[in-house]
Formats: C-alpha cells, sequence, structure tokens
C-alpha cells in the first residue's frame, strides 16, 4: 500500500503499488505549509499506522481516515489554524522524519528547531539538539564599542544575542527574524530588529 500528500492538502491511497489511486481527504491535517514542508512516512510494522509533517506532525493509525497531532504549535479555532507553542513537544516546521524498522517505536524528527527524539512513537518528545552547534543566521551585528557583543537574525530561531566574553547565546525574541542592529543613541544601547511581514522592533540595553 503506497501513500503520498499533495500541495492541495489531499491524500491518496494506492492498494496496486501505485497503478491506480484512491484520494481521501485530510480532515484534521494543517496544510498551511505542505508547498513547503510536507511529508509522509508509514511505520514499517503498521501498514496503516502513518506520520504526516506539515508544521506540525501528525498520526494516523486508521489509514489516513482519524488523525492526532503529535506536536501541537498549531490548533484549529473556528475553521482557522492559530499559533501557540504552549503545549508544543517540539519545533514547528516538518521537513524530515525517521522511524527505526527494529524498533518503531524509536522515532526521531527533523524541523525548523532541530532534532528532536520519541521512543514511544510520538506521544511524547526530547530535544537532541544540546550537542550541536548550530542555527541559519540571517543577519550579524556587532556592538560599536564591545565587540565581543553580537547580536544575530535567525531563521525561525528568533533573535539571539552572545553573551559578553563567553561562546554562549541567548535568544530574547522568538519566531523568523530578520536583520538585527546594534547602535548607540544618546549613550544608551539600543537593539533594531525585524521580523516578517516588515515589522520592526526596538529595544534599549542589553538585559532585553
Amino acid at each position: 500500500e503506497n501513500k503520498q500528500c499533495g500541495v492541495e492538502g489531499t491524500l491518496s491511497i494506492s492498494n496496486d503499488t501505485g497503478i491506480s489511486w484512491t484520494q481521501i481527504g485530510l480532515p484534521a491535517i494543517d496544510t498551511g505549509q505542505f508547498h513547503y514542508n510536507c511529508y509522509i512516512e508509514v511505520d514499517p510494522s503498521k501498514p496503516n499506522t502513518i506520520y504526516l509533517g506539515s508544521r506540525d506532525l501528525f498520526k494516523s493509525t486508521d489509514g489516513g481516515i482519524t488523525w492526532k497531532n503529535l506536536t501541537n504549535n498549531w490548533y484549529l479555532e473556528n475553521g482557522r489554524w492559530r499559533f501557540s507553542t504552549r503545549n508544543a513537544s517540539s519545533h514547528s516546521d516538518q521537513h524530515a522524519i525517521a522511524i527505526s524498522s527494529a524498533n518503531p517505536n524509536f522515532v526521531i524528527i527533523g524541523n525548523d528547531g532541530g532534532v528532536s527524539r520519541s521512543i514511544d512513537a510520538g506521544t511524547t518528545f526530547e530535544s537532541i539538539n544540546s550537542t550541536l552547534s548550530l542555527s541559519q543566521l540571517n543577519s550579524l551585528s556587532s556592538h560599536p564599542n564591545n565587540p565581543n557583543l553580537t547580536c544575530s537574525g535567525t531563521q525561525d530561531n528568533g533573535v539571539i544575542i552572545r553573551i559578553n566574553n563567553t561562546n554562549q547565546w541567548k535568544e530574547f525574541i522568538t519566531g523568523d527574524s530578520g536583520n538585527c542592529y546594534i547602535t548607540l543613541i544618546g549613550g544608551e544601547e539600543y537593539y533594531f530588529t525585524s521580523y516578517i511581514q516588515g515589522y520592526l522592533y526596538r529595544f534599549r540595553g542589553s538585559n532585553q
């Protein structure tokens, strides 16, 4: 049995190795970014158990008839998907998944926040980013008088500041961040940052 997802928010199933396909709906799937991040994977030991990645990771155990949101960054309200990380178990925007053939309860997912691991078939996830020193930086600015103080905008991981005289960074704005700029105005330190859809923000002081 083969399965595939499409950009229009449909799921197609074939029982004859892809010769013919039957299209079924996706009633509870967030299709907001199917053009950007979308994958589908079948449990190697249970053909009716399907994992589907979009902005969140969804799972079906009945061949795609019903679905459960496993990562919970987005929730459906009045017919619209809304963003909230309060109940999220991993980062938004799913891009990759690997299921162990020896133990299908062992699942690893990759998303805009890095890598997360589940040992209970997606019921819970834990981040395994602690040993990964990586981020997608899209801007970099140094303090005009202190080259050890740096800020950067990142793709979907906020604005981050390098803590003075260390190799550690802290995030002070979440989401998709663009340019970040540090300057002095009247002797005071200011941070200017940008966000999607053209939003600009100004912060005063390095503790912001």
